[in-house]
């Protein structure tokens, strides 16, 4: 019979559900965070640079481009912009120039390591049980490493979202208007209507303004 205060070994990935358990959040925070630059996820998966039938189980963290179409589409073929540990502490094998991960959002996952390094770097834990608010979060990002995509959503949010109105629908912008933006400053047509619909108010009614 198993002890009641066995200590069990340390989990290496967490699901999202767990993650937001822990923090006294909900997923779609851990969505926006991750979105906004504040949070890794990774995609668990079989390390598929394995051969002859090895099941060794790998974490990749994926790219920004990947998590905002997974979010908005529900899955994405990750061939770049990502980097690999593998669990225990194993040595990370060479991947592949063909290599590639088709992620979706039952793959995705958060990182022990990730974990630790969010909780530390915002000040929370399980035991804290409060989760700092979105403007401290934002305003750490703009300190400490802030990158261009985050730039980009801060900008529109700044030029289409500052003065809507959720009472006059027609001060909400288009999202031809804010995609045609975000291709302006560098973003590709594809990521560019992922962040327009992020930045989409949620109580925007669909159709044309009025």
């Amino acid at each position: 019979m198993w002890g009641a205060n066995m200590a069990l070994p340390e989990k290496e990935w967490f699901t999202l559900e767990e993650i937001a358990q822990r923090w006294g959040c909900s997923v779609e925070d851990l969505w926006h965070y991750a979105i906004a630059g504040l949070l890794q996820m990774s995609a668990l998966s079989l390390d598929l640079t394995k051969q002859h039938g090895d099941t060794n189980v790998a974490i990749y963290g994926v790219s920004l481009t990947c998590v905002l179409a997974v979010f908005q589409f529900g899955t994405y073929e990750e061939w770049d912009g990502f980097t690999s540990t593998t669990l225990a502490d194993q040595t990370v094998p060479e991947i592949p120039l063909n290599f590639s991960l088709t992620v979706t959002k039952q793959s995705l996952v958060i990182a022990r390591a990730e974990r630790d390094r969010f909780e530390q770097e915002y000040r929370i834990s399980a035991a804290a049980g409060k989760m700092p608010s979105q403007s401290e979060m934002l305003a750490s990002t703009l300190r400490s490493r802030q990158t261009k995509r985050v730039q980009w959503l801060l900008k529109a949010n700044e030029k289409f979202w500052r003065l809507y109105d959720p009472s006059d629908p027609s001060t909400a912008p288009t999202n031809e208007q804010v995609v045609a933006y975000l291709k302006e400053q560098g973003a590709s047509q594809r990521l560019a209507q992922a962040m327009a619909t992020i930045l989409r108010a949620e109580d925007l009614p669909p159709g044309p303004r009025k």
